[in-house]
Protein backbone atom coordinates (compact mmCIF):
# COMPACT_ATOMS: atom_id res chain seq x y z
CA UNK A 1 0.00 0.00 0.00
CA UNK A 2 1.46 3.43 -1.03
CA UNK A 3 0.79 4.60 2.08
CA UNK A 4 2.09 2.12 4.55
CA UNK A 5 5.63 3.84 5.39
CA UNK A 6 6.73 6.49 7.95
CA UNK A 7 6.72 10.12 7.28
CA UNK A 8 9.52 11.88 9.25
CA UNK A 9 8.75 15.46 9.25
CA UNK A 10 10.68 19.09 9.66
CA UNK A 11 9.69 20.85 12.34
CA UNK A 12 9.81 24.38 11.73
CA UNK A 13 6.74 26.36 11.84
CA UNK A 14 4.87 23.85 12.72
CA UNK A 15 1.48 24.10 15.46
CA UNK A 16 1.04 21.91 17.83
CA UNK A 17 3.11 19.20 16.96
CA UNK A 18 3.56 18.31 13.18
CA UNK A 19 0.78 15.72 13.51
CA UNK A 20 -1.69 18.78 12.67
CA UNK A 21 0.10 19.24 8.82
CA UNK A 22 0.39 15.45 8.03
CA UNK A 23 -3.06 14.57 9.45
CA UNK A 24 -4.62 17.49 7.29
CA UNK A 25 -2.37 16.60 3.78
CA UNK A 26 -3.63 12.44 4.64
CA UNK A 27 -7.27 13.86 4.97
CA UNK A 28 -7.36 15.48 1.77
CA UNK A 29 -6.08 12.92 -0.19
CA UNK A 30 -8.48 9.85 0.83
CA UNK A 31 -11.28 12.74 0.68
CA UNK A 32 -12.58 12.29 4.46
CA UNK A 33 -14.16 15.45 4.76
CA UNK A 34 -17.53 15.08 6.25
CA UNK A 35 -16.99 12.07 8.06
CA UNK A 36 -16.06 10.57 11.58
CA UNK A 37 -12.66 10.05 13.34
CA UNK A 38 -11.56 8.63 16.31
CA UNK A 39 -7.70 9.22 17.66
CA UNK A 40 -6.83 7.47 20.90
CA UNK A 41 -3.82 7.42 22.18
CA UNK A 42 -1.94 5.93 25.31
CA UNK A 43 -3.46 7.26 27.79
CA UNK A 44 -5.33 10.31 29.19
CA UNK A 45 -3.48 13.50 30.49
CA UNK A 46 -0.18 13.65 29.32
CA UNK A 47 0.70 17.23 27.57
CA UNK A 48 2.13 15.71 24.02
CA UNK A 49 -0.89 13.42 23.74
CA UNK A 50 -3.35 16.25 24.47
CA UNK A 51 -1.40 18.69 22.06
CA UNK A 52 -1.26 16.48 19.10
CA UNK A 53 -5.25 16.10 19.60
CA UNK A 54 -5.46 20.06 19.83
CA UNK A 55 -4.21 19.89 16.57
CA UNK A 56 -5.63 17.05 15.21
CA UNK A 57 -8.80 18.61 16.36
CA UNK A 58 -7.96 21.88 14.54
CA UNK A 59 -7.56 20.35 11.18
CA UNK A 60 -10.68 17.73 11.61
CA UNK A 61 -13.04 21.67 12.37
CA UNK A 62 -11.47 22.54 9.06
CA UNK A 63 -12.62 19.80 7.11
CA UNK A 64 -15.98 19.08 8.61
CA UNK A 65 -14.31 15.83 10.38
CA UNK A 66 -16.55 14.69 13.73
CA UNK A 67 -13.29 13.86 15.80
CA UNK A 68 -13.94 11.95 18.97
CA UNK A 69 -10.47 12.04 21.30
CA UNK A 70 -10.18 9.83 24.52
CA UNK A 71 -8.16 7.33 25.70
CA UNK A 72 -7.41 4.32 28.75
CA UNK A 73 -6.60 6.24 32.32
CA UNK A 74 -4.02 4.71 32.70
CA UNK A 75 -1.23 3.32 30.53
CA UNK A 76 -2.68 -0.15 29.01
CA UNK A 77 -2.19 -1.51 25.92
CA UNK A 78 -5.40 -3.67 26.68
CA UNK A 79 -7.59 -0.65 27.64
CA UNK A 80 -6.79 0.29 24.29
CA UNK A 81 -8.04 -2.49 22.72
CA UNK A 82 -11.24 -1.96 24.62
CA UNK A 83 -11.81 1.23 23.36
CA UNK A 84 -11.11 0.17 19.75
CA UNK A 85 -13.62 -2.61 19.58
CA UNK A 86 -16.38 -0.24 20.98
CA UNK A 87 -15.26 2.33 18.07
CA UNK A 88 -15.27 -0.16 15.38
CA UNK A 89 -18.75 -0.70 15.82
CA UNK A 90 -19.06 3.71 15.64
CA UNK A 91 -18.45 3.28 12.05
CA UNK A 92 -15.63 5.73 12.19
CA UNK A 93 -13.58 6.14 9.01
CA UNK A 94 -10.11 6.79 10.62
CA UNK A 95 -8.30 5.79 14.14
CA UNK A 96 -5.81 7.68 14.91
CA UNK A 97 -3.50 6.43 17.94
CA UNK A 98 -0.15 6.14 19.59
CA UNK A 99 0.06 2.43 20.75
CA UNK A 100 1.14 1.39 24.38
CA UNK A 101 2.68 -1.56 22.61
CA UNK A 102 3.92 -2.71 19.37
CA UNK A 103 1.90 -6.14 19.14
CA UNK A 104 -1.14 -6.12 21.62
CA UNK A 105 -3.35 -3.82 19.47
CA UNK A 106 -2.33 -5.28 16.13
CA UNK A 107 -5.64 -7.44 16.38
CA UNK A 108 -8.17 -5.23 16.79
CA UNK A 109 -5.88 -2.88 14.56
CA UNK A 110 -6.27 -5.34 11.45
CA UNK A 111 -10.19 -5.61 12.24
CA UNK A 112 -10.82 -1.97 11.50
CA UNK A 113 -8.79 -2.17 8.41
CA UNK A 114 -11.05 -4.79 7.62
CA UNK A 115 -14.05 -2.90 8.21
CA UNK A 116 -12.93 -0.12 5.79
CA UNK A 117 -11.23 2.40 8.22
CA UNK A 118 -8.12 3.97 7.94
CA UNK A 119 -5.56 3.47 10.81
CA UNK A 120 -3.42 6.12 11.28
CA UNK A 121 -0.12 5.60 13.95
CA UNK A 122 1.36 8.16 15.77
CA UNK A 123 4.74 8.52 17.96
CA UNK A 124 4.76 4.89 18.84
CA UNK A 125 4.13 2.45 15.72
CA UNK A 126 2.36 -0.88 15.34
CA UNK A 127 4.34 -1.48 12.03
CA UNK A 128 1.83 -4.60 11.08
CA UNK A 129 -1.27 -3.08 11.46
CA UNK A 130 -1.81 0.47 9.88
CA UNK A 131 -1.70 2.55 6.76
CA UNK A 132 0.52 5.23 7.53
CA UNK A 133 2.95 6.22 10.62
CA UNK A 134 4.06 9.76 11.54
CA UNK A 135 7.24 9.76 13.46
CA UNK A 136 8.14 13.20 14.24
CA UNK A 137 11.76 12.68 15.44
CA UNK A 138 14.34 10.29 14.61
CA UNK A 139 14.63 7.59 17.54
CA UNK A 140 18.83 8.44 17.43
CA UNK A 141 18.59 11.83 17.45
CA UNK A 142 16.49 12.02 20.66
CA UNK A 143 18.61 9.28 22.20
CA UNK A 144 22.07 11.29 21.00
CA UNK A 145 20.49 14.82 22.70
CA UNK A 146 19.61 13.15 25.86
CA UNK A 147 23.33 11.49 26.02
CA UNK A 148 25.12 14.36 25.28
CA UNK A 149 23.62 16.63 27.41
CA UNK A 150 24.15 14.06 30.34
CA UNK A 151 28.02 13.69 29.49
CA UNK A 152 27.96 17.62 29.38
CA UNK A 153 26.79 17.70 33.53
CA UNK A 154 28.41 14.37 34.46
CA UNK A 155 31.65 14.21 32.11
CA UNK A 156 32.09 10.68 29.48
CA UNK A 157 32.52 8.47 32.77
CA UNK A 158 30.26 8.27 35.27
CA UNK A 159 26.77 6.32 36.52
CA UNK A 160 23.51 7.51 35.33
CA UNK A 161 19.80 5.96 35.25
CA UNK A 162 16.82 5.94 33.47
CA UNK A 163 12.92 6.72 34.19
CA UNK A 164 10.43 5.04 31.54
CA UNK A 165 6.69 3.97 32.08
CA UNK A 166 6.93 0.84 31.23
CA UNK A 167 8.88 -2.23 29.96
CA UNK A 168 6.98 -2.51 26.91
CA UNK A 169 6.66 0.87 25.95
CA UNK A 170 7.39 1.11 22.38
CA UNK A 171 8.69 4.47 21.74
CA UNK A 172 10.67 4.38 25.04
CA UNK A 173 12.18 1.23 24.10
CA UNK A 174 13.24 2.85 20.80
CA UNK A 175 14.58 6.00 22.84
CA UNK A 176 16.49 3.44 25.37
CA UNK A 177 17.82 1.31 22.36
CA UNK A 178 19.25 4.65 20.59
CA UNK A 179 20.96 5.84 23.84
CA UNK A 180 22.68 2.59 24.20
CA UNK A 181 23.49 2.35 21.02
CA UNK A 182 25.20 5.65 21.64
CA UNK A 183 26.83 5.07 24.68
CA UNK A 184 28.61 1.98 23.53
CA UNK A 185 29.93 3.91 20.32
CA UNK A 186 30.70 7.47 21.68
CA UNK A 187 31.17 7.38 25.46
CA UNK A 188 31.66 3.39 26.76
CA UNK A 189 33.04 5.25 30.31
CA UNK A 190 28.89 5.79 30.71
CA UNK A 191 27.39 3.37 33.32
CA UNK A 192 23.53 2.38 32.68
CA UNK A 193 22.85 1.37 36.17
CA UNK A 194 19.60 0.70 36.10
CA UNK A 195 16.31 1.65 34.43
CA UNK A 196 13.03 2.42 36.82
CA UNK A 197 9.22 2.41 35.59
CA UNK A 198 6.73 4.86 37.08
CA UNK A 199 3.93 3.83 34.71
CA UNK A 200 3.39 7.20 33.94
CA UNK A 201 2.36 8.14 37.01
CA UNK A 202 3.43 10.91 38.92
CA UNK A 203 3.48 9.62 42.22
CA UNK A 204 4.72 6.06 41.04
CA UNK A 205 7.70 7.74 39.43
CA UNK A 206 8.71 9.69 42.65
CA UNK A 207 8.70 6.43 44.49
CA UNK A 208 10.85 4.63 41.78
CA UNK A 209 13.33 7.91 41.34
CA UNK A 210 13.85 7.97 45.18
CA UNK A 211 14.54 4.22 45.34
CA UNK A 212 17.08 4.58 42.09
CA UNK A 213 18.80 7.71 44.36
CA UNK A 214 19.14 5.34 47.91
CA UNK A 215 20.23 2.28 45.63
CA UNK A 216 22.61 3.63 43.25
CA UNK A 217 24.87 6.22 45.27
CA UNK A 218 26.94 6.86 42.36
CA UNK A 219 24.59 7.76 40.20
CA UNK A 220 25.06 10.91 39.19
CA UNK A 221 22.26 11.77 36.42
CA UNK A 222 18.53 10.03 35.68
CA UNK A 223 17.28 10.57 32.20
CA UNK A 224 13.42 10.78 31.92
CA UNK A 225 11.98 9.13 28.82
CA UNK A 226 8.18 9.91 29.98
CA UNK A 227 6.39 12.93 31.20
CA UNK A 228 5.18 12.16 34.22
CA UNK A 229 8.89 11.07 35.39
CA UNK A 230 10.52 14.18 34.45
CA UNK A 231 7.97 15.46 37.22
CA UNK A 232 8.25 12.86 39.96
CA UNK A 233 11.96 12.65 39.08
CA UNK A 234 12.69 15.97 39.25
CA UNK A 235 10.37 16.08 43.02
CA UNK A 236 12.80 12.87 44.42
CA UNK A 237 15.60 14.91 43.65
CA UNK A 238 14.27 17.82 45.22
CA UNK A 239 13.22 16.09 48.59
CA UNK A 240 16.70 13.95 49.01
CA UNK A 241 18.33 17.25 48.83
CA UNK A 242 20.12 15.93 45.43
CA UNK A 243 19.43 19.28 43.49
CA UNK A 244 23.12 20.26 41.78
CA UNK A 245 24.56 16.96 42.45
CA UNK A 246 22.49 14.46 39.76
CA UNK A 247 21.22 15.79 36.95
CA UNK A 248 18.06 15.73 35.46
CA UNK A 249 17.64 14.88 31.75
CA UNK A 250 13.91 15.09 30.49
CA UNK A 251 12.43 14.44 27.39
CA UNK A 252 8.76 16.26 26.22
CA UNK A 253 7.20 18.99 25.31
CA UNK A 254 8.79 22.47 25.03
CA UNK A 255 6.52 25.22 27.62
CA UNK A 256 7.58 28.35 28.49
CA UNK A 257 6.00 27.91 31.62
CA UNK A 258 8.46 25.62 32.83
CA UNK A 259 5.72 22.90 33.12
CA UNK A 260 6.32 19.38 32.16
CA UNK A 261 2.05 19.29 31.43
CA UNK A 262 -0.19 21.63 31.69
CA UNK A 263 -1.81 20.19 34.60
CA UNK A 264 0.89 19.18 36.66
CA UNK A 265 3.20 22.08 37.60
CA UNK A 266 6.70 21.04 38.36
CA UNK A 267 7.73 22.57 41.44
CA UNK A 268 11.50 21.29 41.44
CA UNK A 269 11.65 22.64 37.58
CA UNK A 270 11.25 25.99 38.70
CA UNK A 271 13.85 25.64 41.35
CA UNK A 272 16.70 24.84 39.19
CA UNK A 273 16.30 20.71 39.14
CA UNK A 274 15.76 20.38 35.97
CA UNK A 275 19.12 20.15 34.07
CA UNK A 276 17.83 20.16 30.66
CA UNK A 277 15.26 18.56 28.65
CA UNK A 278 15.24 17.25 24.97
CA UNK A 279 12.43 18.47 23.11
CA UNK A 280 10.31 17.36 19.90
CA UNK A 281 7.70 19.91 19.56
CA UNK A 282 8.01 23.47 18.70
Amino acid sequence: MEDRRRSRLCRDGCDNGPDRRVFLGWCRRHDLAHDQGFNGPELLGLAVFEANDQGAAQVAKKLGIDLTYTAPATASAEGQVSIFDAEIAQHYNVITMSSDDPTVPAPVLKKAMKAGIQVITYDSDVPSARDFFIQDTAYSSIGQALINAVVGFTGPKAEIAIMSSTTDATIQLAWIGAMKAYIAAKYPGLKLDTIGYGLSIQSTSLSVAEGIIHSYANVKSIICIDSAACVGTAEAIADLHESGKIGDFGIGPRRRTGRTSPTSPCRPCSSGTRSARASWTC
